[in-house]
This record gives structure tokens, C-alpha cells and sequence, in this order.
């Protein structure tokens, strides 16, 4: 083998070793089961309807899913974009659930156990992607195999931390939005 091709190989399984989810530190050796997330609102890859965005009256989406892992003991789902800005975090969703109304209120505990945590904002709520440009943005839910429970400040940075060796299975429902001029 010549230099060319060894660093061309070197390349080839780094990309394939290092493509892992999002969540810092994840077990990326660790095959996670595939949920089914949608809308009603919109379809995976289209463009978020303005009722979900600053544009709009800026309310949740209505988001459904199926196929989750046995074992699942609470679910967790993100609004965020491709620069690491948060939009949404609600965690500790009871297992038996299949999907969110439109409209979560922005209070941090929910009627069913479910609790919204620190946006980017620092707030505690949704918010709809606002950009200028065309900014690609995903909805995920995660299957965690425990209930989070977080101290102090439960922001992204926190809760990824916290579902580290947790996760059972993810899907995502990827959008996209920007504002017209």
C-alpha cells in the first residue's frame, strides 16, 4: 500500500468510526433503534410552516411517533438547528405517549410529568426559528432507557450530558425556515 492510498483508508474509517449522533460523549458503538417522527404540519425536509415561527404565533407543532424501543422509561424532544441554538427541550415525556399536542404551554412542569428545560433564549419554552436566511433546523426525539433527573441548570449542555449511555433510540424530522424581506 502507498502513502496515498493508506491516508485515503485513514480517512474512509475516521468518517466511518466518528459519525455519532449530536450528543456529546455518546456511545457511538452502541446501535441505537430508529423512531419514527412526523408531523401533521409538515413533512421531513419541507419547509416550517409560519404559524410554528417567530412570523407566526409561535406554538409547538404537533409531532407524532411510533416504533419506539421496549424498555423506553421517558422520551425526550429537541427544536434545534445546525449551530448548536436550541429552540426547544422537553424531557421526562411518560413512556406510553405516541406524539405532542400543538401548543405546548411554556410552564416548566407539565400536567403529565414532562418538563420543558432552558432554551437558548433561557427561557423556558419554544421558540420558532427566525432567521433571514435559509436556516436548516430538526426536531429529535430521543428513547431513554431513565427518567433525567438533572441538577442545576437543565440546558442542553446538561441534559446531553445526563443521557449519556441512556439512549435506546432517536429520530429526527428535519426542517428548514427563513424569513421573507
Amino acid at each position: 500500500m502507498n502513502v496515498k492510498q493508506i491516508i485515503i483508508l485513514g480517512l474512509l474509517l475516521i468518517i466511518t468510526l466518528g459519525h455519532h449522533s449530536n450528543i456529546k460523549g455518546s456511545n457511538s458503538n452502541v446501535q441505537k433503534h430508529k423512531i419514527n417522527l412526523t408531523s401533521p404540519a409538515f413533512n421531513d425536509g419541507e419547509k416550517t410552516p409560519k404559524l410554528y415561527t417567530c412570523d407566526g404565533r409561535e406554538i409547538s407543532p404537533p409531532l407524532n411517533w411510533s416504533k419506539a424501543p421496549e424498555n423506553t422509561k421517558s422520551f425526550l424532544v429537541t427544536y434545534r438547528n445546525y449551530q448548536s441554538w436550541t429552540f426547544w427541550i422537553l424531557y421526562n415525556i411518560p413512556p406510553d405517549k405516541t406524539g405532542l399536542k400543538e401548543g405546548i404551554p411554556g410552564t416548566k412542569l407539565l400536567s403529565d410529568g414532562s418538563i420543558q428545560g432552558i432554551n437558548s433564549e433561557k427561557t423556558i419554552r419554544y421558540f420558532g426559528a427566525c432567521p433571514y436566511y435559509p436556516q436548516d433546523t430538526f426536531f429529535k426525539i430521543y428513547a431513554l432507557d431513565t427518567k433525567l433527573e438533572i441538577e442545576g441548570s437543565d440546558n442542553w449542555e446538561a441534559i446531553s450530558e445526563a443521557m449519556k449511555g441512556h439512549i435506546l433510540g432517536e429520530g429526527t424530522l428535519r426542517t428548514f425556515y427563513f424569513r421573507s424581506r
